[in-house]
């Protein structure tokens, strides 16, 4: 009986030495990716929204001056030209598109680590306005520099019309 006990005991050891280990392991992969996540969070996110800034500000037509990350609630945040600061979700949906048009234009040239990757969007500006559309427009002109390829798939007339014929595709379903 006692020796079955040793054994119990021995087993138990080593049972905890192993979860001990597990646990280390898993400490350890939580203190890097906080570690990242931070790095990330003042470091790689106000450069992204720097970058989204400078696409922002041309796509509202100067509306808004810059992008930035609130520690405090984790929110993006904007500033219009009058130094009035907003939330994201306090913008039109017009505005809040453009925000999002920005951010994603500023991942595409930001993650390329030099290389000319190309561009996909499908229907990203329906619900954009005329001037909008325009903007937008001139920014994948500018995005695309003659070396870049963007694919642009709509179905909306409206949309196809505001591109150069020699600019289309027709693809057959």
């Amino acid at each position: 009986m006692v020796s079955d006990l040793k054994l119990q005991t021995e087993m138990q050891k080593e049972r905890v030495k192993e979860s001990a280990k597990k646990w280390a392991s898993i400490q350890m992969v939580r203190h890097v990716i906080r570690n990242k996540m931070e790095r990330h969070k003042k470091v790689g996110l106000p450069r992204l929204l720097e970058t989204a800034g400078e696409f922002f500000r041309p796509l509202t037509d100067g509306s808004y001056q810059s992008i930035y990350f609130s520690e405090t609630d984790d929110s993006i945040m904007v500033m219009n030209s009058a130094g009035t600061v907003f939330q994201a979700e306090e913008l039109s949906q017009g505005t809040c598109e453009q925000l999002y048009t920005a951010i994603r234009f500023a991942l595409a040239v930001t993650r390329q680590d030099g290389a000319m990757l190309p561009f996909q969007l499908d229907d990203s500006f329906v619900h954009f306005d005329q001037k909008r559309l325009n903007r937008v427009l001139e920014m994948l002109a500018v995005l695309s520099g003659g070396e870049r390829q963007i694919f642009y798939f709509t179905c909306h007339e409206h949309v196809k019309n505001a591109f150069q014929s020699d600019q289309i595709i027709h693809l057959v379903s």
